[in-house]
């Protein structure tokens, strides 16, 4: 059963923030953007490395301050990128 069930099709989940202003609209992939925020480097090419500077070591959870910081930076820069030319 678990061999016919892998080759269906697995569904992808996708949260689209659609913006629109005037003619213009833009798309930010929430699940890009959170799956970014954790990551250690921007740069897709490179292997995925958790960002350990959001883990608080001596409680051993996530440092949720750090987190909501470094989410706020992610968050304004996509914002900014909107605002430029295509």
């Amino acid at each position: 059963l678990q061999q016919a069930l892998d080759q269906l099709p697995q569904p992808k989940h996708t949260y689209t923030l659609c913006l629109e202003k005037g003619d213009e609209q833009r798309q930010i992939d929430v699940w890009a953007l959170c799956y970014g925020v954790c990551r250690v480097s921007q740069d897709e090419a490179m292997p995925i490395t958790v960002d350990r500077s959001l883990i608080d070591e001596d409680i051993n959870d996530v440092d949720w301050i750090r987190l909501d910081e470094k989410a706020k930076e992610w968050v304004e820069a996509a914002f900014v990128q909107l605002a430029e030319p295509e």
